[in-house]
């Protein structure tokens, strides 16, 4: 198992490394780094929405991503802000989200975040923004993302999105949910996160 989570690691390492930005090679290059950690799962411990994370990847992931399937649901998976309200407890309760490396993340690092995130279908996840600088790869499934006001743009597996700090952004799912990487870099802080819509 601690070699899948490495070998896991390293995959979205190669993914993010054509981010344009230094941050996204910086995130590629903590995400190899962390890969020589060890790390160890409890296989009794997959989350209950399991079920959905399989019929997402069911949907023509990115076959770099397909190796992993029984692996994701033992992750670490929390509902994304529902903790603290950040984020609108109809919306939270149908997200996921893993902190792979990070201040919180099963590898420490202190000036990023990067991890996998889950968007279940049929879900408006309202416009937000965040000081953090932050850049999606989707994995499986597919969404529509906006950027400020601009219109809804389907991205499908292996598509990059960039948002710069601050900049107001939506996605929503159809039919399939969406399972993407992601990463925060600079304010990583969650007190930057703001719904606003």
């Amino acid at each position: 198992m601690p070699n899948d989570v490495a070998a896991l690691l390293r995959i979205l390492a190669e993914l993010h490394a054509p981010d344009p930005s230094p941050a996204g090679l910086d995130c590629a290059r903590a995400l190899r780094d962390a890969s020589d950690a060890v790390l160890l799962l409890d296989a009794s411990q997959a989350h209950p929405l399991a079920r959905d994370l399989d019929q997402v990847m069911a949907q023509a992931p990115l076959p770099q991503i397909r190796p992993f399937r029984d692996l994701l649901p033992l992750l670490d998976w929390q509902h994304a802000g529902l903790d603290n309200g950040r984020i609108r407890a109809e919306i939270s309760i149908r997200m996921l989200t893993v902190e792979l490396i990070g201040p919180d993340g099963l590898v420490f690092h202190p000036a990023l975040r990067a991890g996998l995130f889950y968007q279940g279908p049929h879900l408006d996840y309202a416009t937000r923004r965040h000081a953090a600088e932050e850049s999606f790869v989707t994995l499986a499934g597919e969404a529509r993302w906006s950027m400020r006001d601009g219109p809804l743009e389907t991205r499908a597996a292996g598509e990059l999105i960039h948002h710069p700090s601050l900049t107001p952004h939506r996605t929503v799912t159809g039919e399939q949910g969406l399972l993407a990487a992601w990463r925060w870099s600079g304010d990583i802080g969650w007190d930057g996160y703001e719904m606003i819509a």
